[in-house]
């Protein structure tokens, strides 16, 4: 599986991750799991803006964002506080 680039604009993060990534697919589609892998937020992209998701019902902890864009794939650790 071929490497998108995602950016994680702000880490820690509190209450709001917000990440861009360079996604082409229109079915590109993120995960968030903890630290056992468990998936906690899953959801669609929207290409071409930063995305925003809420954290609020997350617990402090280091968190794992996976964005799938077809047949490629990223991945980049966050630490909510």
């Amino acid at each position: 599986m071929a490497a998108c680039k995602i950016e994680i604009l702000s880490n820690p993060v509190k209450h709001e991750l917000v990440f861009s990534c360079d996604c082409r697919c229109e079915e590109a589609v993120f995960s968030i799991s903890d630290n056992t892998g468990h998936v906690q937020v899953k959801g669609k992209i929207d290409n071409g803006t930063p995305n925003k998701i809420s954290l609020k019902d997350l617990t402090k902890g280091i968190y794992l964002l996976s964005v799938v864009d077809g047949d490629r794939m990223a991945q980049a650790r966050f630490q909510k506080i």
